[in-house]
């Protein structure tokens, strides 16, 4: 069973999209110009049958509302805000934050900023930032040729994104393209900005040293997420004390996997929320 509703965050409505009734509760932050949906082919995986799992669209993003303050919300730290509003008006009691891409960089910042949470799994993500000196390494050179942080890029530079964040094959791809023209320009331009010159918390020491339990996934194919760094960054701090990698996927390993992907996050939400 699944649901669709809304809450109010900052004047404005975000659309949430709701399935199951478990006690353990999931919620999932998607990618830049992507919309809640993309988790939907996961959720219908059976390691998911006694969780709550929860998707939203980021402001400016799907079925959600464009900021009416676009300078300040659509901001890693507004994303991360945004998120923690649907955790209260839902009443979560220690979720598992699944984040991918930029959404794993929201999940990172709500971990940072004090936001109870059972654990943080992020793929497509290098734990880097804000500012420029972190940024330096995570990503592969490809990311910065990419339409990623333009406010009004062409229709075919978006929809060459789609293929590279989404893969094969074409119709997965095709399918999402409407979420990237939907999603507000100033959403991705102005996101980039901040997050070169922001001046907050470090996401790279929060992956070193955190108190949180924290799992980093990999899509070995992925174009934008650099391996060497992340495979740098395992230590006994992180789940599994490594990075896991699915050697076949590219950039969204729960698209590419979603079964091998089920499995480990399903154990890694079960010992985060079990400690």
């Amino acid at each position: 069973m699944s649901e669709e509703f809304s809450v109010a965050w900052r004047g404005r409505k975000l659309a949430i999209l709701r399935k199951g009734q478990g006690s353990k509760s999931l919620l999932f932050i998607h990618g830049n110009s992507s919309c809640k949906e993309v988790f939907e082919t996961l959720w219908r995986n059976p390691e998911f049958e006694d969780f709550c799992c929860i998707g939203f669209d980021l402001p400016g993003h799907g079925q959600s509302d464009d900021a009416v303050d676009p300078e300040s919300a659509y901001t890693i730290p507004g994303y991360a805000s945004a998120a923690a509003q649907v955790i209260r008006d839902l009443g979560l009691d220690r979720p598992v934050v699944v984040g991918w891409s930029l959404g794993g960089h929201a999940a990172l910042e709500m971990a940072v900023s004090g936001v109870e949470l059972g654990g943080v799994f992020i793929t497509g993500t290098p734990p880097i930032g804000p500012g420029p000196s972190l940024l330096e390494g995570g990503f592969t050179p490809f990311t910065f040729a990419q339409s990623t942080g333009e406010e009004n890029p062409s229709q075919e530079a978006l929809r060459d994104y789609a293929a590279h964040m989404y893969g094969v094959p074409q119709a997965r791809h095709e399918y999402f393209v409407p979420a990237l023209l939907r999603t507000a320009g100033r959403a991705r331009s102005r996101m980039t900005e901040h997050w070169l010159n922001h001046n907050g918390a470090s996401h790279l020491d929060y992956a070193r040293a955190g108190c949180q339990p924290l799992a980093i996934s990999h899509g070995d194919n992925d174009p934008f997420v650099d391996p060497v760094f992340l495979d740098n960054l395992a230590s006994p701090r992180l789940w599994g004390g490594k990075i896991h990698h699915f050697e076949k996927s590219g950039h969204a390993p729960f698209l590419d996997a979603p079964s091998e992907f089920a499995v480990l996050l399903r154990r890694f939400a079960e010992e985060s929320l079990n400690r």
